[in-house]
């Protein structure tokens, strides 16, 4: 049982006693309009347990009518969604997020000028920087400096490097 109400407890009140005061009153105006009106309403409804909680249901709320074509009662069928609408709220909120990180990151693409000699960087500005300083100003790329087999065996001609 969602609302935490017996049937005893629930059998002849209104179903006021479960609302929560979050979902619009132009809901419940949509709702009663269209079960009075003998069609089958489909929604979500923000509702309160007895106890105090809060919690989200789809709810299929369809009109019986007995042999005089008048309606006669409603069965509702409910499916608690809490769970699945605090997810699709986290990831909402994550997407957000990740949206506006997109936003800040300055990616490298385009035309890059290198110095055939010293393999320094033109920026956009024109002006002329190291690699390390040009890949520190313009992405996440974290370095560190080694020397490669080829530069250790003309600048340092007697160490062995590991490859």
């Amino acid at each position: 049982n969602l609302s935490g109400y017996s049937i005893d407890e629930a059998l002849g009140k209104r179903i006021s006693i479960i609302k929560s005061g979050e979902t619009p009153v132009s809901v419940y105006e949509e709702l009663w309009r269209t079960i009075l009106a003998g069609q089958v309403w489909r929604g979500e409804l923000y509702n309160r347990r007895k106890d105090g909680g809060l919690y989200w249901e789809t709810i299929t709320i369809t009109p019986l009518i007995g042999a005089d074509q008048e309606i006669q009662e409603f069965l509702a069928t409910v499916e608690d969604v809490t769970a699945r609408k605090k997810l699709e709220t986290e990831r909402d909120s994550l997407l957000h997020k990740l949206r506006e990180a997109n936003e800040h990151i300055e990616g490298l693409h385009g035309l890059l000028p290198i110095c055939a000699f010293c393999k320094s960087i033109r920026s956009t500005e024109g002006v002329w920087h190291t690699l390390e300083r040009y890949l520190r100003d313009h992405s996440s790329t974290k370095l560190s400096h080694g020397i490669c087999p080829h530069c250790a065996e003309i600048h340092y001609p007697g160490i062995k490097l590991n490859s």
